[in-house]
C-alpha cells in the first residue's frame, strides 16, 4: 500500500514507510538498517499499529510551595525536575508526576499522533497522558523550525501499590493517523504552542 494515497490509521508497515520518508521523525532511531519489505529489520518497539516510547532519565513534580495553579497558565515554571538514578523512580499510590519520553518526536503536517498507555502499565493502574492525547500534525515535524522534541507526559498511580520505573522502561505508545491532505495551520504556527523544550 502506498502511503501518499492513503488516509486513516497507520499499520506497522505504513509507520515504517512514514519513518523512512521523514514524515514521522523519531530519535534516537537508526533507520539505516530498516528494509520495509523485511520485517526482521523492523525495530522491536514497533507494534502492529503503534510505536512504543520509553521513559527518559528525569521526572518532575509540581513545586509543593505553589498554593494554587491557574487554569489558563502553563505549568512549566512550577515544575521541579529530578534525575532518575539507578534505583529508579517509585511512583506511590495517588502520586502524580510529569515525565518525558527518551525519544524525540516530530510529525509531518498530514499526520496526527494519539498518545495511549500500554498494557503492562495499565494492569498496574498507571495512567499516562489521559486528558491530552493528541500529538498535533506538524508538531516537531520537518517543517517545524523547533525540530523534534521529547513528549511531556502526565503520569499517575491509581493503583493500591507503589510501582517502580527505570529509565528506558516502556511508558506509552503512539498511534498514527494520516489525513488525506496536510493541515493548513500546523501546530507550530499556533501562538499558544510555546512550551519549553
Amino acid at each position: 500500500m502506498e502511503l501518499e494515497s492513503y488516509s486513516g490509521f497507520l499499520t506497522d508497515e505504513l509507520i515504517i514507510k512514514a519513518i523512512l520518508k521523514g514524515k514521522i521523525i523519531i530519535t534516537p532511531f537508526d533507520k539505516s538498517k530498516i528494509k520495509p519489505e523485511d520485517i526482521e529489520t523492523w525495530p522491536a518497539q514497533l507494534r502492529p499499529s503503534s510505536l512504543i516510547l520509553t521513559l527518559d532519565n528525569s521526572y518532575a513534580i509540581i513545586d509543593p510551595r505553589v498554593r494554587m495553579l491557574k487554569a489558563a497558565q502553563s505549568i512549566g515554571d512550577h515544575l521541579l525536575w529530578h534525575n532518575i538514578d539507578e534505583e529508579g523512580l517509585l511512583l506511590s499510590p495517588g502520586e502524580c508526576i510529569h515525565a518525558r519520553t527518551k525519544e524525540r518526536i516530530g510529525l509531518d503536517n498530514d499526520i496526527m499522533g494519539l498518545i495511549d498507555g500500554i498494557k503492562q502499565n495499565a494492569e498496574k493502574f498507571i495512567t499516562v497522558h489521559t486528558t491530552s492525547a493528541i500529538w498535533n500534525p506538524g508538531d516537531g515535524g520537518p517543517k517545524d523550525p523547533r525540530g523534534p522534541y521529547k513528549m511531556l507526559l502526565e503520569m499517575r498511580n491509581d493503583g493500591p501499590k507503589p510501582v517502580l520505573f527505570k529509565a528506558g522502561d516502556p511508558i506509552c505508545r503512539l498511534v498514527f493517523y494520516k489525513f488525506p491532505s496536510p493541515v493548513k495551520r500546523p501546530y507550530f504556527k499556533i501562538k499558544y504552542a510555546v512550551t519549553k523544550r
